[in-house]
């Protein structure tokens, strides 16, 4: 399939006299192929790409239950767990939606939301 000089004078004639549905289409595709690239970045930066962690199939997270739902650890289980386990390379806790102050190398300190 060629195409001519005439389809595209034909094309651009179209064009000028509908430009609104023409311009619809034309952002219509934009938002499509944006969302495909967004999804896709999504998808491929949790599901394909492995963890920044050496062993992160090793990788384990330690939730608490108490009442039947799920809570968490109190700073002296948290202790306790680190002190019993020595199977553990490392231990770290955190507090999901809890505000931390971090300081250091001479700067004011800075309050960050734990995520």
């Amino acid at each position: 399939m060629e195409l001519r000089y005439t389809d595209l004078r034909q094309l651009f004639r179209l064009i000028r006299r509908r430009p609104a549905f023409y311009s619809m289409i034309v952002i219509i595709l934009a938002i499509g192929i944006g969302a495909n690239t967004a999804i896709f970045s999504f998808v491929e930066a949790l599901l394909l790409k492995p963890l920044p962690y050496k062993d992160a199939q090793e990788l384990v997270i330690l939730r608490t239950v108490k009442g039947g739902e799920q809570g968490m650890f109190s700073y002296p289980e948290y202790f306790d767990l680190r002190d019993r386990f020595q199977g553990f390379q490392d231990l770290a806790a955190y507090n999901p939606g809890a505000a931390y102050n971090v300081y250091g190398g001479g700067q004011a300190p800075e309050e960050l939301t734990a995520t």
